[in-house]
Formats: structure tokens, C-alpha cells, sequence
């Protein structure tokens, strides 16, 4: 059974490890990847994860974005997930992980199909996963990349619509409003799901969905 935090609790265990802005790119090959999550940007637990710290401007900031702040519940299905994994910092592990992804894409695409681009992270334990979902299960994989059949399960979605560098913005705040609201999540994996091709869809039309795992 997995472990039930609260909503202080799970927002600081999804956002435990802090990111720096030079984590702020968006790979333009492929549909940019960047996890939303930024030292300067993300809640600041003390010793106590009720008592919250936010800074000053990130409210201030929130009413330019264009972020659902009413959660939608949603069944997330069970995706033939292939990715890299890498454990420690994300501002080292989530670019790197990223870089080795973007130049395996075209020998992925040789013998499967690629259904979208997305990242699952849990912040406790420093553990990040940048991947692609398939049509079905893969093929002759390349050197380096993992495979697993993603449960899925029942997630609190927020989308975010406009440019990934609002990503570290969206993502706090989207805390903010499970703490606050005092909101219990599932000890899982956090999804940032990029629906939407940078390729192909202009800055401010793109959609970004911040998943959290639900109760």
C-alpha cells in the first residue's frame, strides 16, 4: 500500500530537490523538456512542512500565467514508457538525462512509434526519468534506455498554457494550492506531460499538464 502523505508533506517530497535556472532550455529537435521546478521559484520548506514559505513575488507572478488552479481528477492509463534515469540533483541529472534521450529519439522512431514526450520524477529520492510513451511495447532499443509498463493510476492534472519557461512558476504555485488546500496525494511519481509539439505550436499555445499522484 503506498504511503499517504499530506498536502504540505507531498508537496515538499515533490519538490525536495531544487533546480537552478541554468536548467531553463528547451531542446527545439523535439518537444522541449524541462522540468518546472526552480530553486527561486518552488515552496521553501522549514523544519515544520506546514508552515510555508513562499516568496513574495510568485503570487504576483501567478496572475500572468494561464494555469488551471482548480485540479481536474483523471485516470492516467498504463503507458509503454521507454526513458533514462538518472539519481541525484536535478539540476545535473534532469539535463543530462534529457541530452542522452534527444539523441536516441531517431533510433527509437526506427522500430517503434512515439506517442508523446513526458518526465516522471520523484524529488525524494532524486530520482528522474526523461522518456517517450510508445504505441506499444518496444523493439530493439537502443544502448542505455529503460523500459516500463507505467501503471498510470488517479492524478490531480493543472495545465499550463504558454512558454515552458513559466514551467518553474506553474509548478510552485501548483503546490501552493495542494498545501494550502490541504490536499493528500499518493507517494508516486509526479508527471509533467508536454502535449503539445514546440516544433509546430507557437510559444504561447503550448500545453503543459503538471500532474501529481491522487488519493
Amino acid at each position: 500500500m503506498s504511503r499517504i502523505l499530506a498536502g504540505g508533506d507531498a508537496a515538499a517530497t515533490c519538490t525536495e530537490a531544487l533546480f537552478t535556472d541554468s536548467r531553463l532550455r528547451v531542446f527545439r529537435g523535439t518537444p522541449g523538456r524541462q522540468t518546472g521546478l526552480v530553486a527561486d521559484e518552488i515552496l521553501l520548506f522549514g523544519d515544520n512542512s506546514s508552515k510555508i514559505k513562499r516568496h513574495s513575488t510568485q503570487q504576483r507572478k501567478a496572475k500572468l500565467m494561464n494555469l488551471t488552479e482548480t485540479p481536474e481528477i483523471v485516470t492516467w492509463p498504463e503507458t509503454h514508457y521507454v526513458f533514462v534515469e538518472k539519481i541525484g540533483p536535478f539540476q545535473n541529472t534532469a539535463p543530462a538525462a534529457w541530452g542522452t534521450l534527444h539523441k536516441s529519439v531517431p533510433a527509437i522512431s526506427e522500430q517503434n512509434k512515439i506517442a508523446g514526450y513526458m518526465s516522471l520524477y520523484k524529488a525524494g529520492p532524486k530520482i528522474y526519468r526523461a522518456g517517450v510513451s510508445l504505441a506499444v511495447a518496444p523493439q530493439q532499443l537502443p544502448e542505455g534506455l529503460a523500459y516500463e509498463k507505467f501503471k498510470g493510476g488517479k492524478y490531480m492534472k493543472f495545465v499550463l498554457t504558454g512558454p515552458y519557461s513559466n514551467l518553474p512558476q506553474a509548478s510552485g504555485r501548483v503546490f501552493t494550492i495542494v498545501a494550502e488546500k490541504k490536499i493528500q496525494l499518493r507517494d508516486d511519481f509526479c508527471i509533467e506531460n508536454y502535449a503539445t509539439d514546440p516544433r509546430t505550436t507557437p510559444e504561447d499555445k503550448l500545453i503543459t499538464e503538471i500532474l501529481l499522484p491522487a488519493l
